[in-house]
């Protein structure tokens, strides 16, 4: 069988995968497929960039109250960075899909202080955020002008693009020469997630070597990393009996920690969530993809 593949961006021989795990109306009666070319799986038939674009401002929805999960991932982005590249004074940095603008915390608190921070973002409710934090913020790459930076974070963004390479390419000009772009995503994880949406394509290392190749980025570094995806399929094939009372006890030991020690609450907490989500363990067969690419002079 043959399919258009938006990484390939040709037709090519693709395998089925599996049904599209969705929830709400715009995925349904929609499949998933493997590109035997550049090992992509993508959603067919693929939603258009409209209906995705009204799917975000209508339906798509985040908490105020940001999750330490993200506060958490955002720190760890900045460690990996550091070890990889040198962040310098008075850097530009553009955070693609910033949500909750956390990005701008993890460098402060690693000890990045001179640097200017832009984003955009799809969501009003999250633009408010933003702009309350006292970042510019875009709706889109396309309000950006011509403005150039030093360094683009494009975090669990990848995996809701229909059409990556022209995307990428697109955010490649406002990369300055020689600059660098730091890509999070998750990796096969139609293999452990009960609901894929909304998500239309499923990444590799592989798949994303080809993508950054495409469009002409030079490698720097890349791995997976956080809990081994192994585990993450056997816990969702648990009965559900099972997950809802290790949830209920965890609450429990939160609240108590909370009542007995206020002030070690909290570090309990993020040793937990370490424990649990490996943010720091790096490694094949993980839950997500971290790299950092240079862009060709």
């Amino acid at each position: 069988m043959h399919l258009y593949c938006p990484l390939c961006e040709k037709k090519t021989q693709v395998d089925y995968i599996s049904h599209y795990k969705n929830q709400n109306p715009l995925f349904e009666e929609r499949d998933l497929y493997k590109c035997l070319e550049c090992n992509l799986i993508f959603i067919h038939p693929m939603p258009t960039q409209k209906d995705l674009d009204l799917y975000y401002k209508t339906v798509w929805t985040t908490s105020d109250e940001a999750s330490i999960v993200y506060q958490i991932q955002a720190n760890e982005r900045v460690k990996y960075i550091a070890r990889h590249i040198s962040l310098f004074s008075g850097m530009r940095i553009l955070d693609i899909g910033s949500g909750h603008g956390l990005l701008l915390d993890a460098l402060k608190k690693n000890g990045f202080t001179d640097f200017t921070i832009y984003a955009t973002d799809p969501s009003p409710e999250n633009m408010e955020r933003l702009k309350k934090r006292g970042i510019q913020v875009f709706p889109d790459i396309e309000s950006i002008g011509d403005q150039q930076f030093d360094l683009v974070f494009i975090c669990f963004v990848l995996e809701h693009i229909p059409d990556p390479v022209p995307f990428l390419s697109l955010i490649l000009k406002h990369v300055k020469k020689r600059g660098h772009v730091f890509i999070d995503l998750p990796e096969c994880d139609d293999t452990f997630k009960l609901f894929l949406e909304p998500h239309v394509t499923v990444y590799t290392l592989e798949s994303l070597d080809v993508l950054a190749k495409k469009v002409g980025l030079i490698p720097i570094h890349s791995t997976g990393y956080g809990q081994r995806r192994e585990l993450l399929i056997a816990e969702n094939e648990r009965l559900e009996i099972i997950k809802k009372i290790i949830s209920v006890w965890s609450t429990i030991e939160d609240r108590i920690f909370s009542a007995l020690s206020p002030e070690k609450a909290e570090a309990n907490k993020r040793r937990k969530l370490y424990g649990y989500y490996k943010f720091d363990d790096e490694g094949t067969g993980r839950w997500w993809i971290r790299a950092i690419f240079k862009k060709e002079p």
